[in-house]
């Protein structure tokens, strides 16, 4: 009789153990394959990488002094955006994971307030 008691206790231990690993471990790993794939789709979009390495490059080849410029500002201004929007979709992230991670704690939290 005590065998089976001990052993009942010990599967819902790992059975608790379980969930929260399931879902700390699962829910960052998909949360950070999300963000991943979105930062994947944003590079082609605004192909941030290449931007930066022609910042210097004159405009359409244009080597005069109006190419140069324009080159300069018109990247750097590509490059601003694209790294404010970088920047929200990694908050998105994290506070989508943070919310996520809450869910448990607000579950016993609600009923018994």
């Amino acid at each position: 009789m005590s065998f089976s008691l001990i052993y009942l206790l010990r599967r819902a231990g790992f059975r608790i153990y379980k969930f929260f690993y399931d879902w700390y471990a699962g829910g960052f790993f998909i949360a950070s394959h999300i963000v991943m794939n979105v930062f994947g789709g944003l590079e082609s979009f605004f192909a941030l990488r290449i931007t930066m390495k022609n910042l210097f490059v004159p405009l359409f080849g244009d080597s005069g002094l109006v190419g140069r410029v324009l080159g300069f500002l018109l990247r750097s201004l590509r490059i601003l955006i694209a790294a404010v929007v970088y920047a929200l979709v990694f908050m998105l992230g994290v506070s989508g994971y943070f919310v996520w991670a809450f869910i448990p704690f607000l579950c016993f939290y609600i009923p018994y307030r």
